[in-house]
């Protein structure tokens, strides 16, 4: 009788612990090595790139009703405008857009800010982050989202408060006047550098803004009232010579463009007095050119029907006794509505000429003030006033003493 081997039972105990120890290992490095191909349930997944065609898309609704701006843009910074104020509200950490330069960037974000004047929660930085193919916005807020809505509910308050003295039966250039004039009682020039300043928050809520300011609060009421309009960026020259960077609106009244300064109808003045001016409501080009230079020619403006001197019968050819009765009459109207002063237009450098010296240096101006006195609710002197001359439009404005 032959005897078994122990041998071949422990050669088969050894292979069937290698095999073991070999899909233990394959386990082990298929779950820990970096290299390893994970299950397609959690296999990380990234989105394509934004990419566009040549084609431009179509104009959103949200934001500004009248987007200038946007409509400046190549198609492709059309795209990315659409991507960023379709999400900005929700304060995303980053916008994906198409892929583009920080310069064709800085065109969308300058016309998201131009044409969008609620965007108050953007500051005035935007950084284009690029990784790989993707493109990204990476915006940069002033506020949480809960201040951003409490900001905006006292910008839609304030605007309920001032439309809500709006004359029912106002033509639109009546409209648009009590805008103009309901901005500058509300707001004071200032221009400290606060962001703030530049916003309509800055105009209708706090009471202070820089010219960006004052332009978008006229954009956003302007919209409001149905009215097309936008921000107008150029250099403005003040009356020291100096030259800077400004921001004013582009208006359509009955089918016609004009320029509108809030800014400059609201001067700054040594005692801090607030003073309310039209000699800058709806110019032509040809009148704001004496001043206001660099601006985009796009819609031109070329009619003068609706300036406020023309519209309200204050233009003049020359001084004429017909002339002075109007003076009159409109002085009496400005000063029982609350407007202690009167300004009137020339055509002219010489008939402007003749009616200074004639009204101030030979004082017929007392003729004017006499009759503006007959009939008025309120006292109007007949032998003190002061007043100011603007030589580029020819504009008069005299400042009686009232009672």
């Amino acid at each position: 009788m032959r005897k078994r081997s122990g041998c071949g039972l422990l050669s088969v105990a050894m292979a069937l612990a290698a095999a073991g120890l070999l899909l233990l290992g394959w386990y082990l490095w298929a779950r820990l090595s970096p290299l390893a191909v994970l299950p397609p349930a959690i296999q990380e997944t990234k989105p394509p790139p934004v990419t566009v065609g040549e084609q431009p898309p179509p104009e959103l609704t949200a934001g500004g009703k009248e987007k200038f701006y946007y409509r400046q843009l190549t198609p492709t910074e059309q795209w990315a405008y659409n991507d960023i104020l379709e999400q900005i509200q929700s304060f995303p950490e980053k916008v994906p857009i198409p892929k583009m330069d920080e310069s064709a960037l800085s065109n969308v974000f300058n016309a998201l800010l131009y044409d969008n004047p609620m965007l108050l929660h953007l500051s005035r930085v935007s950084t284009l982050l690029t990784v790989g193919e993707y493109c990204y916005f990476k915006p940069s807020y002033r506020m949480d989202p809960k201040t951003y809505q409490a900001a905006c509910g006292a910008v839609s308050e304030a605007i309920a408060q001032l439309l809500a003295g709006m004359p029912a039966d106002a033509t639109p250039v009546q409209q648009e006047l009590y805008l103009h004039d309901q901005i500058i009682r509300r707001c004071q020039y200032s221009a400290t550098g606060e962001e703030g300043e530049s916003t309509v928050y800055g105009a209708l809520v706090e009471g202070k803004a820089s010219c960006e300011g004052y332009a978008k609060a006229m954009l956003l009421l302007l919209d409001q009232m149905g009215m097309e309009s936008y921000v107008v960026t150029g250099q403005a020259r003040n009356s020291a010579g100096e030259v800077a960077d400004h921001m004013w609106n582009k208006v359509r009244i009955d089918g016609d463009w004009y320029h509108l300064d809030v800014t400059w109808d609201d001067p700054v003045t040594d005692t801090a007095h607030q003073t309310l001016r039209r000699l800058y409501f709806n110019l032509s080009d040809a009148d704001i050119a004496y001043s206001h230079t660099g601006f985009d020619r796009t819609d031109p403006c070329r009619a003068t029907k609706n300036n406020f001197f023309v519209a309200e019968g204050l233009y003049f050819s020359k001084l004429t006794n017909e002339a002075e009765t109007a003076m009159a009459a409109a002085l009496r109207d400005a000063v029982d509505a609350g407007d202690n002063f009167l300004e009137v237009r020339f055509s002219d450098a010489e008939n402007y000429r003749k009616a200074v010296r004639s009204l101030i240096q030979l004082e017929r101006i007392y003729l004017v003030l006499g009759m503006a006195n007959g009939g008025s609710q309120r006292h109007i002197s007949s032998h003190t006033m002061s007043y100011a001359e603007n030589t580029d439009l020819f504009v008069l404005r005299i400042l009686p003493e009232v009672d």
